[in-house]
């Protein structure tokens, strides 16, 4: 019997990701932003000068494979403990951490590398759309 396929709605409680693999160019965080290495196919931890790619899905030391979500849902953000609001855009911060635009705009050069979807009021953002850039 052929795989039946349940697209993101109601009948799915998993939304749509796209992931893909990079080499870890250092050591790196889950649930936190990554951007474009120097090397190759690297990530390395985003900092507030660096345009996120996507949000790790799993720690990683330099050398390792590691999958990122890099468009689409992913169920976890690392953040700084600032407040999040529903529809807030999220940019980078220190360590690959999130920092809603209020609290960011002195402090960050890029685009925002993610949407959050629903309120959070601790040091994780618990479902968040990340803004497709490859």
């Amino acid at each position: 019997m052929a795989e039946q396929r349940i697209p993101a709605g109601p009948g799915n409680l998993n939304p749509k990701s796209e992931t893909r693999q990079f080499l870890a160019g250092g050591t790196i965080v889950a649930n936190t932003f990554v951007a474009f290495g120097t090397t190759g196919y690297s990530a390395i931890e985003c900092t507030a000068i660096l345009q996120p790619i996507g949000i790790a899905q799993e720690a990683a030391v330099a050398g390792d494979w590691f999958d990122v979500v890099v468009g689409g849902y992913a169920p976890s953000l690392t953040n700084n403990g600032t407040d999040v609001v529903a529809g807030d855009l999220l940019y980078a911060s220190t360590n690959g951490y999130a920092l809603p635009l209020a609290a960011s705009v002195a402090t960050t050069g890029g685009a925002p590398g993610a949407i959050a979807i629903q309120a959070d009021t601790s040091t994780t953002c618990t479902g968040v759309m990340v803004c497709k850039r490859i």
